[in-house]
């Protein structure tokens, strides 16, 4: 009896702490659903770099831990190991290199309860002035950029989509460090995705560039008088090559031209007979003969670009006759033209200019024409009007001679009216009919922008009729939409110059008329 209740105050003795570890536990509980554990998660160092370690350090400040209490996952789900006590509230982990360059994300956990959530930043390589220039015949693309300063255990490196990385090498230009990189260039492609990677030591920094196509530059080629030469193939020896010139005009017609090897500059250049048309861009195809093996013929280059040489535009706008309306309300005189074609611009900043000989400048209004203020009507005038680009203007000027205006009136076609349903213009003849040998018709698309003006994008056309009796003249489809004028010829020069109907440039919009 009393071995049997010694047994039993032991097992009562054994069994209490259990209970009482329970209940502690159950009561950690209760508090972790009562109140939210407050905390922090952070890193150190805040910015990582890829290949470098960093520490994730997570506490909470209104719980004590235990060992097991504080655990850390990632996004994934991954739940990181080997975390370490720091103290009696906080735990570290190490993550021993940064394995990519994508922001990991880690959640801390007191038990179950969320504490907080903290994303690793990326440091990423900034360079500056990044470009790419084509390299000729070796099918492949020069690309550069600037560094702040130069570290000699660096180690740059660059790639395209899919491609192995290339090194790049240093050199100093104007007191500047440049990196200079040479890869390998897929022609077909519309897009480049570049990864730029910087070595030191363990650390790795990224940074992602983008060209489009037209962004890569084009070497310059050199011209020898009316001839373009290039820098001959390294790649292999040539005895002949085709080179065929596809236009971005569709004006211009393909270019097949045979490049045949200079022989006072023989390995060193290729030259073929530059096209005709100046400033123009022209897409450029190569097959080659090959010497060794004798006959073998080369596979064609994919195409690049080549733009001819600039030049000064050929000759000036062509002024319409009679081509000048007086208004003489506001003291301006516009002045009309007929302007250049887009392959005879020949160069960039391409624009027209004007004077008179009294020593006005023009005032451009757009690519058809031009105005001068305080025009002085007393007296005879003459225009002259030419075009110009970055070259030069052109060598010679059109010009328009302009008469007294003072009663210009008497010597313009009056009543002018547009029957729609035929088409028609109408006008009566003018109040002095003395010399009067006919008239000439003008028309142009109105601008969108302004319906005073006519579109720029297409030249002011006319048709001249011979004839004093003449009074319209038939259009072969509708007028609506265009703008339309008419000036009396007369063959002393006294003509009162152009009379718009609908809208003239600056004054009110009159109503179109139907003949009674």
């Amino acid at each position: 009896m009393r071995g049997r209740s010694y047994v039993l105050l032991l097992l009562g003795v054994l069994v209490l702490p259990g209970a009482l570890c329970d209940g502690e536990d159950r009561e950690y509980e209760r508090d972790l659903m009562m109140k939210k554990p407050v905390g922090n998660v952070w890193s150190e160092p805040k910015e990582v770099a890829i290949g470098e370690s960093f520490f994730i350090y997570c506490n909470t400040t209104n719980f004590e831990i235990q060992p097991g209490d504080l655990t850390l996952k990632l996004d994934s789900g991954d739940v990181a190991h080997d975390m370490v006590p720091v103290n009696n509230s906080t735990v570290r982990y190490r993550e021993e290199f940064l394995r990519n360059d994508m922001n990991k994300c880690y959640t801390c956990f007191l038990k179950e309860a969320k504490i907080e959530r903290h994303c690793i930043t990326t440091t990423f390589l900034n360079v500056s002035n990044f470009e790419c220039m084509l390299l000729v015949f070796s099918m492949s693309m020069s690309c550069k950029f600037y560094i702040t300063e130069f570290d000699i255990s660096a180690e740059y490196t660059i790639t395209d989509s899919g491609q192995q990385p290339v090194k790049c090498w240093p050199s100093l230009r104007d007191h500047k460090w440049m990196m200079k990189c040479e890869i390998a260039i897929d022609y077909k492609k519309e897009t480049y995705a570049f990864t730029l990677l910087k070595k030191l030591k363990a650390r790795k920094l990224i940074q992602h560039l983008q060209l489009r196509r037209h962004e890569i530059m084009e070497p310059e080629w050199e011209s020898m008088g009316n001839r373009t030469c290039l820098p001959a193939p390294k790649v292999f020896k040539t005895k002949e090559c085709r080179i065929h010139l596809v236009p971005q005009s569709a004006q211009i017609g393909r270019h097949d031209l045979t490049l045949i090897d200079e022989p006072a500059l023989s390995g060193q250049l290729f030259c073929f007979d530059s096209p005709r048309h100046a400033h123009q861009k022209f897409e450029v195809h190569l097959r080659c003969s090959l010497s060794n093996p004798p006959g073998a013929q080369s596979t064609e280059f994919v195409q690049y670009d080549y733009l001819t040489p600039p030049a000064k535009p050929d000759r000036p706008p062509e002024l319409l006759p009679n081509g000048f309306f007086h208004d003489f309300e506001n003291k301006k005189l516009f002045v009309y033209w007929r302007r250049l074609d887009e392959l005879e611009l020949n160069g960039p900043n391409f624009t027209y200019s004007g004077q008179a000989n009294s020593a006005q400048q023009a005032h451009l209004l757009d690519n058809n024409s031009a105005y001068f203020v305080n025009w002085d009507p007393k007296l005879p005038n003459t225009v002259f009007v030419w075009s110009e680009n970055s070259k030069g203007q052109s060598e010679y000027t059109s010009t328009l001679n302009i008469p007294v205006l003072t009663n210009s009136s008497s010597h313009q076609p009056q009543e002018l009216s547009y029957q729609v349903d035929t088409f028609t213009i109408f006008w009566q003849p003018p109040k002095n009919r003395d010399n009067l040998i006919g008239y000439t018709v003008f028309w142009c698309p109105m601008s969108n922008k302004n319906l005073e003006f006519c579109d720029d994008r297409e030249p002011i056309k006319f048709q001249t009729l011979r004839g004093s009796t003449v009074n319209q003249f038939n259009f072969n489809r509708t007028m609506i939409m265009y703008r339309k004028a008419v000036a009396a010829n007369y063959n002393d020069n006294r003509s009162g110059g152009m009379q718009w109907i609908g809208v003239a440039p600056f004054r009110n919009k009159e109503p179109e008329k139907k003949p009674s």
